[in-house]
């Protein structure tokens, strides 16, 4: 996900940092930030994720996305939203619906190449990440027809 993924799908303003950094993994707790990761700086009713900015910084993160920016920050890319809540939800669901299908097609396509396992699918789908999945199918020409369920999914077993 790059600054220009997330600037886009928050409405977000990049207020320093370069627009070609691509960001490894979300977090929104400041003590598990590794490096390359973006750091979403959320309110809580019991503490306040901008206080924690600094510490994120410390541990590697190539980004923050916060309401309110720092002060003497310097090297990560730090974008403004107006909230950091909904910015998130934005963000996950932008990932999901906009990448989800392209992953699983070019990851469909090179089992079909006989370059993996077709019994790989499921263990990837089970992942939380998607650091094991094809490089994303090119988004042309793929879109979501209809979803169908079975018949019985939602009946009460006896």
């Amino acid at each position: 996900m790059s600054v220009k993924d997330v600037v886009d799908a928050t409405h977000g303003r990049l207020l320093s940092g370069r627009h070609d950094v691509t960001f490894t993994q979300l977090f929104v707790d400041s003590r598990e930030v590794k490096p390359g990761g973006l750091f979403v700086a959320l309110r809580g009713e019991q503490h306040d994720g901008h206080v924690f900015i600094p510490q994120a910084i410390e541990r590697g993160a190539a980004g923050i996305l916060c309401e309110r920016p720092p002060q003497g920050i310097e090297g990560a890319a730090v974008i403004q939203v107006e909230d950091t809540r909904q910015a998130l939800f934005d963000i996950t669901a932008d990932r999901f619906l906009h990448h989800m299908v392209r992953f699983l097609v070019g990851t469909m396509l090179e089992v079909g190449e006989g370059k993996r396992e077709p019994e790989v699918m499921a263990d990837l789908l089970c992942q939380k990440d998607n650091s094991q999945v094809s490089q994303p199918a090119p988004p042309h020409g793929l879109f979501l027809e209809r979803v169908e369920y079975p018949k019985d999914l939602y009946l009460e077993s006896e």
